[in-house]
């Protein structure tokens, strides 16, 4: 419990004081984001970013998978955890976000993540790789539709990590505006039934925008 002398926010500030003498993610994170900054894109929180950083470490994955390139941090971050991967795939449908990452990996020397715009769902029509860490952060509403397809392109051992599970708070909110019904509806199916799905041992957690961790078993 957080004294209630102190906010969230300073003890984020604090903790990420101690962290950034261990890598430099914490200083690229701001400088990401300002990259050709022409319009709004998400990006995953700090603490979103730290946390992938170290289960990317911890995980030593072989082949890595992320639906939903967005602002490039939460690859970079998965970059920065463990250089030694196989192959990195990031899919981003956006063409403007598409363009601006493959940019960011010029400035910043990254070669060796593959950065493919393409819808996902198609991409998983043409490909049938198996992958040892995923992170998915697409579109809310199809969150449901990607678990029982990511099933099968997992590897027993694999992580799969999902980001915006509580999507803002809406999902524990009574009062939703109309245009978020259906993505919030959709997500809180898909966080149920990932809970009770036997094939993953889940843990969630309210990191960043509230963020699950998966092992396939």
């Amino acid at each position: 419990m957080i004294n209630e002398n102190y906010t969230e926010n300073d003890i984020t500030k604090y903790l990420n004081s101690l962290s950034a003498s261990q890598n430099n993610l914490l200083k690229l994170y701001d400088e990401i984001l300002k990259f050709d900054n022409k319009y709004y894109i998400p990006a995953v929180k700090k603490d979103t970013s730290q946390l992938l950083y170290w289960l990317a470490y911890l995980k030593k994955a072989d082949n890595i998978l992320e639906i939903g390139f967005g602002s490039g941090i939460s690859a970079i971050s998965i970059y920065y955890g463990y250089k030694d991967f196989k192959k990195f795939v990031s899919l981003e449908r956006d063409n403007n976000r598409y363009v601006r990452g493959k940019q960011l990996f010029k400035k910043l020397n990254i070669k060796n993540i593959e950065l493919i715009k393409i819808d996902a769902f198609n991409y998983f029509k043409e490909n049938c790789d198996k992958y040892d860490l995923v992170f998915l952060d697409a579109v809310k509403k199809d969150y449901i539709n990607y678990l029982e397809l990511l099933k099968e392109r997992m590897n027993t051992g694999a992580l799969l990590i999902c980001d915006n599970i509580l999507f803002g708070d809406r999902v524990i909110k009574e009062d939703i505006e109309e245009k978020y019904k259906e993505s919030v509806l959709k997500l809180k199916d898909f966080n149920e039934k990932l809970s009770l799905d036997k094939n993953f041992k889940t843990l969630f957690l309210p990191a960043g925008d509230g963020i699950s961790i998966s092992i396939k078993i």
